[in-house]
């Protein structure tokens, strides 16, 4: 629920390939894929034998921000987010949080909030609210709910900095 790289695949699209000697080759959208703690979309008898990455369109920018207690440690809070810019406004948007569930989690609200829309701060303003609207992140030992929601407003934020700045906008 907190590692890296199933943000990555969600927020971009990604297929699994999943193999069975049995019954051969099977393809898993990323969003089908993750199932809950510690449980995929793998039937018993298949290992995952590859993950496929989209091509970016052109104008695309992405960028990954997490918070973590120490460095090497799983993120209590973590965003990929994926903005494609088109004559200076945001064609398509990808925000994917993980930290916030037992599963990486697309934002389709706040994603909805910035299509259509220049890449500046107002919009940014209003996708963060969306994203961390719906949010119940679980407590335990390392956060608060209460303090992964509001850290995960502050992370949607930089991440949307960072991929509008990585696409050619400004994002100010």
């Amino acid at each position: 629920p907190a590692a890296e790289l199933p943000a990555v695949a969600l927020a971009t699209g990604a297929e699994l390939v999943l193999r069975s000697a049995a019954r051969g080759e099977r393809t898993v959208a990323a969003g089908d894929f993750f199932e809950g703690y510690f449980t995929t979309a793998l039937a018993d008898d298949e290992i995952l034998t590859a993950v496929r990455f989209p091509v970016a369109a052109a104008g695309t920018g992405a960028c990954f921000a997490e918070a973590a207690r120490r460095h090497g440690d799983f993120a209590m809070v973590g965003v990929a987010a994926s903005l494609q810019l088109d004559g200076g406004t945001i064609a398509d948007a990808r925000l994917a949080l993980i930290g916030v569930s037992d599963v990486p989690v697309r934002v389709g609200e706040a994603e909805a909030e910035l299509v259509g829309q220049a890449p500046t701060s107002a919009a940014f303003d209003a996708a963060v609210a969306a994203a961390v609207r719906g949010l119940t992140p679980p407590s335990d030992v390392h956060a608060s709910a209460a303090y992964r929601r509001s850290v995960a407003g502050v992370l949607v934020r930089r991440a949307l900095d960072g991929a509008a700045a990585a696409s050619g906008g400004n994002g100010k």
